[in-house]
């Protein structure tokens, strides 16, 4: 009993665990009650319980998320990497820079981007961000006090500056300052399972073994991926997702229809209620 107790603690410790999410930080990629699975051997191979490295094959990047621990206190976080070693890094009303150049926003307006998603801000604005290539979505709360500009710092060597998807309800780099290398514990892939906390921790099927990291220009081989952007909540019906007017709804299928493995596409289909990127 003990030797199985050992070797799943040391699984766990040094190559796939789970992270419970306990604040809207990363909404609304990421939710409140969200499981989030994490790759320990994404970047190296660590001793386990230890941040030691026993060997190294790759480096976060810039629009991974990834799980590390805190400077300020050591708890365990999940956010996004923004700056990478040598980047130059400024923020300004929430635009970030890097490197000089500054990012790229599409509005996608107000409203939840996800039911999952409860509105605690009487004003919630939404944005796909172009991290140098990484499209995501993001929110701000302009009625929340938080630092929304800093002046240019250059990221050291063997760190990296974090940052929430929530930008204006997010503990972290702007605060506690940058990463260390060693105390970045894995990255994030998907979500494998979601309690509602208000809710008496009611499962939401839908969030379910979803993938994170989901960009029109991130697809994988064998799989694509549906960007479906609204202005209000979407209902899956036999396969196939109808809006109304008012919200983004975001999803992954299979496409039953798709030959080409190992071969990144990109379709596009609009009209006046709905943006479908096909990739």
């Amino acid at each position: 009993m003990l030797i199985a107790l050992l070797i799943a603690t040391s699984f766990k410790s040094a190559i796939a665990d789970w992270y419970v999410v306990p604040t809207g930080s990363m909404n609304p990629t990421i939710v409140e009650g969200d499981r989030v699975f994490t790759n320990k051997l994404a970047y190296d191979l660590k001793l386990p319980y230890t941040t030691r490295h026993i060997a190294k094959w790759d480096n976060p990047k810039r629009g991974d998320i990834v799980i590390f621990n805190s400077p300020a206190d050591g708890k365990r976080l999940v956010k996004r990497v923004v700056g990478i070693p040598g980047d130059r890094i400024a923020l300004r009303n929430n635009q970030l820079f890097i490197n000089d150049d500054p990012l790229r926003y599409e509005v996608l307006g107000g409203g939840s981007l996800d039911p999952a998603v409860s509105s605690r801000s009487l004003i919630e604005e939404f944005y796909m961000e172009d991290l140098a290539g990484h499209r995501h979505t993001m929110m701000t709360m302009p009625d929340q006090p938080s630092i929304r500009t800093f002046p240019t710092v250059i990221v050291p060597e063997e760190h990296y500056f974090m940052m929430g998807d929530n930008r204006d309800n997010s503990a972290d780099s702007r605060y506690f300052g940058f990463v260390e290398r060693t105390q970045i514990l894995g990255r994030a892939s998907a979500v494998i399972i979601s309690l509602d906390l208000g809710r008496h921790y009611r499962p939401r099927w839908d969030r379910f073994f979803t993938r994170l990291q989901q960009c029109p220009n991130d697809c994988q081989s064998g799989i694509t991926n549906y960007y479906l952007f609204f202005e209000a909540p979407c209902t899956k019906v036999q396969g196939i997702f109808q809006a109304r007017k008012g919200f983004i709804c975001c999803s992954s299928l299979a496409n039953p229809r798709s030959k080409l493995r190992g071969m990144r596409s990109l379709f596009l289909f609009k009209n006046k209620d709905t943006t479908l990127f096909i990739g």
